[in-house]
């Protein structure tokens, strides 16, 4: 039962009476159980944050998005649609997903405005220490999110954006000033 937490073997031994076996014949029953308990696993965590009164957010990646009988991302049959339709998330960020993705567009986005939930983009593209045009594309990526229906825009990590003073004050970082700016005025224009 070597490299399976212990949720994903008590899972498999419920549905095959058995441990699972690092052989072909069990990857996809492995990708998929998996898959299972890590939708249990939002579950709780969404049980657990609605009665603290908070939201729960996933991330929904393209390498997520591989076909059910390829070798997965992480050995994993991700399922957000489901994740969306059994109301286990608030909210979705896609991540290395453009808004006009054909998943995007067809499965995600309507699950997501039937639901009322917001769904995001995150781009590392604004990210002004790794990219020096950052602040020109700022207002691209805002048209893109706004074009493609999507709810906004994540800033992803927000520490490349801001820091704490000592006293624990947020201050803008000098590179990502521009960045900002430039959301700004893009925003302020499309309305």
């Amino acid at each position: 039962a070597y490299a399976y937490a212990d949720p994903v073997l008590d899972s498999f031994r419920r549905q095959f009476g058995r441990d699972p076996k690092p052989e072909a014949a069990d990857y996809a029953a492995i990708r998929k159980n998996r898959g299972g308990v890590y939708t249990q696993f939002l579950r709780d965590a969404k049980a657990l944050l609605s009665a603290a009164g908070k939201k729960l957010e996933a991330h929904v990646e393209a390498r997520m998005l591989t076909s059910k009988q390829a070798d997965s991302y992480m050995q994993i049959d991700w399922d957000p649609a489901a994740w969306i339709d059994q109301g286990i998330v608030d909210g979705i960020n896609l991540k290395y997903l453009g808004g006009f993705n054909p998943y995007v567009q067809e499965v995600l986005l309507p699950k997501a405005r039937r639901k009322g939930i917001p769904a995001r983009m995150i781009s590392e593209d604004l990210d002004p220490r790794f990219n020096q045009r950052a602040q020109e594309f700022a207002g691209n990526i805002i048209s893109h999110c706004m074009e493609a229906g999507l709810s906004g825009l994540t800033l992803y990590e927000g520490w490349t954006f801001q820091r704490l003073t000592p006293r624990g004050y947020p201050l803008m970082r000098g590179c990502a000033r521009g960045v900002m700016e430039q959301l700004s005025r893009s925003l302020l224009n499309s309305e």
